[in-house]
């Protein structure tokens, strides 16, 4: 018996034509069907998007989104979010669902999960630091 009725799955994507199809058809391979997908592309100059898009077409029982982060008023959105805290507000739901879970982690996950969250009310430096050496870093421009 399955406890989740619907699985979101968070695919970010960059340049990522080398390993999406596998990564794409490892998704249709698992045993769970009630899933969606969305992926998150950061402006890819490779053939990501395109890639993506034909995986969206071939797929009908799966829901793809695809959303972009490349143009300048998507840029221009997310800054507004930023500075509005919405990625502070969606960062703490995430947290708080990740460290409910958190016995089913890998060590290293654990780890990473633990210094992300120790370092998200530290100084804007340190912050910084604990968030690269925690391998959770993002441009935001």
């Amino acid at each position: 018996m399955n406890i989740i009725s619907n699985l979101a799955i968070i695919l970010c994507t960059y340049n990522s034509t080398k390993f999406l199809t596998e990564q794409l058809m490892s998704f249709d391979a698992q045993s769970f069907s009630d899933w969606s997908l969305f992926v998150y592309d950061d402006g890819s100059t490779d053939n990501t998007e395109s890639l993506i898009k034909a995986h969206q077409k071939s797929d009908t029982i799966h829901h793809i989104n695809l959303i972009g982060n490349s143009s300048f008023m998507a840029r221009l959105v997310r800054m507004k979010k930023l500075f509005n805290g919405f990625f502070r507000e969606w960062n703490d739901k995430n947290v708080k669902a990740l460290k409910q879970n958190i016995s089913l982690f890998t060590a290293e996950n654990r780890n990473k999960l633990n210094l992300f969250d120790g370092a998200r009310n530290k100084g804007l430096f340190t912050r910084l630091v604990a968030l690269k050496k925690a391998g959770i870093h993002r441009l935001l421009i």
